[in-house]
């Protein structure tokens, strides 16, 4: 079996290269410019391996490495990547990797270090087993999937207290929707939802309204799809939704709706500071061949990233 490994790093021609090397070796290549997207690949994508450079924009390498080991629970190893000539930080921070590698790195070194990961990951995999049979899992742990059978309705979902799927059921919906979308030809939309949090928001607001605003922000979008949608909340302020056999205008008038239902709560709840805006990134996958998540991952997260250069408030299609 060919591992996937993400690789996360803002230079492009860095990732082009990584890609030939990984690929020439049979690897599965995904990759991500900042940390905002690698969080949303390791959060939906089968990833085996991750490898990210310590000072990645928008959220840095250690903080995605504290988040695998922390909050993800599952087994994937995690390498730091450091420049050369740049001190290393204490061993706190190196300490939340598996492994650590110098740049730059040479193809002997990265597969090196790929073979260490997938060791390191082996025994992830035998340390979770171990403790499922000893009954020593944690509690937030996703139940093994029983026989396959119709993906149960929102209403039935009692995983987490939340108007939404939790994770683990939707990384499952997600893969059923995308088979289903290939083999019958039908559209599949994603859209991703977030706020518009200034600066001003950030100083102004506590814990307590920054976890109103996400409560809202969850039971806004659930009062106005269709039963046949699947939402997620993977953060505070982000909100990734799958759309079945929805296409582009369906895909637009969806993302409309919910932004205008967003904004007519938050009017009401609000007196003080004007409540913060919505920008929601669209896009939906081809009705002819094949295409995998990821494609429409990245899509959706370049489309919100457009929305949000033009000041937000507003719905982008990719």
């Amino acid at each position: 079996m060919s591992e996937t490994i993400l690789v996360a790093d803002e230079n492009i021609q860095f990732l082009d290269q990584t890609r030939f090397v990984l690929e020439r070796y049979g690897y599965t290549f995904i990759q991500a410019v900042n940390g905002e997207e690698a969080k949303l690949k390791l959060e939906l994508d089968p990833i085996d391996l991750f490898f990210v450079n310590a000072t990645l924009p928008l959220i840095s390498g250690s903080e995605l490495c504290l988040f695998v080991k922390e909050e993800l629970n599952r087994p994937i190893s995690t390498t730091l990547m450091f420049s050369q000539g740049v001190p290393l930080p204490d061993s706190g921070i190196l300490s939340l990797a598996d492994n650590f590698l110098m740049r730059p790195i040479r193809p002997k070194e990265l597969l090196s270090a790929i073979n260490s990961g997938i060791t390191i990951r082996n025994l992830l995999i035998n340390n979770m087993e171990l403790r499922r049979r000893i009954g020593d899992s944690p509690n937030d742990s996703p139940a093994p999937a029983p026989a396959p059978a119709p993906a149960p309705a929102p209403a039935q979902q009692e995983e987490i207290d939340s108007p939404l799927y939790s994770m683990s059921w939707f990384r499952r919906l997600a893969a059923l929707e995308v088979k289903r979308a290939i083999r019958f030809h039908q559209p599949l939309s994603l859209l991703l939802l977030s706020y518009d949090l200034t600066d001003e928001h950030l100083e102004t607001f506590d814990q307590e309204t920054l976890d109103f605003l996400s409560e809202t922000l969850a039971v806004a979008v659930r009062a106005v799809i269709r039963d046949i949608d699947i939402p997620v909340q993977f953060s505070r302020d982000h909100i990734l939704m799958l759309l079945p056999s929805t296409g582009i205008e369906g895909a637009i008038q969806g993302a409309t709706r919910i932004k205008k239902a967003v904004k007519a709560i938050l009017e009401e709840e609000f007196s003080e500071l004007d409540p913060p805006t919505i920008s929601i990134g669209a896009t939906t996958s081809s009705t002819q061949g094949t295409f995998k998540f990821t494609d429409l991952l990245k899509d959706a997260t370049r489309a919100l990233r457009e929305v949000r250069s033009q000041g937000g408030d507003g719905v982008f299609y990719c």
